[in-house]
């Protein structure tokens, strides 16, 4: 064998290795593509689960503050109900009541004493 066929030949053997080199990173490229693409595709759906969760606790709570809000008994509550505040409060209505207070002074709502109060009231 002539040392240009050696030649020729070491070249061939070392280009026929870096072409199954080159094939194994290329394979390893894909596999890792793939990896990555099935790491999005679960990162995106916990997204969207804590995104939902998210929107139903949002959901809950605002549900919860309605609730607690229809349980709180104030003037608010029965404002819109011409009769039940006419019951309550002995006033036609929201407008009057408000009309009154103004004239006597938002202080004054601090200073009323009601009927059958648990508030103990000096004797006289």
């Amino acid at each position: 064998m002539k040392e240009t066929d050696v030649t020729v030949k070491s070249w061939d053997d070392e280009n026929e290795q870096l072409k199954q080199q080159l094939k194994l990173k290329e394979d390893e490229i894909l596999r890792l593509q793939y990896k990555l693409q099935q790491n999005d595709r679960e990162h995106n759906t916990k997204l969207t689960d804590l995104t939902m969760k998210l929107c139903k606790e949002s959901k809950a709570k605002e549900e919860l503050e309605v609730l607690n809000r229809q349980k709180v008994f104030n003037v608010e509550t029965v404002k819109g109900n011409n009769k039940l505040f006419r019951f309550y409060t002995g006033f036609e209505n929201y407008e009057i009541f408000l009309m009154v207070l103004d004239f006597l002074g938002r202080e004054a709502a601090s200073h009323l004493d009601y009927l059958n109060s648990n508030k103990s009231s000096p004797d006289l």
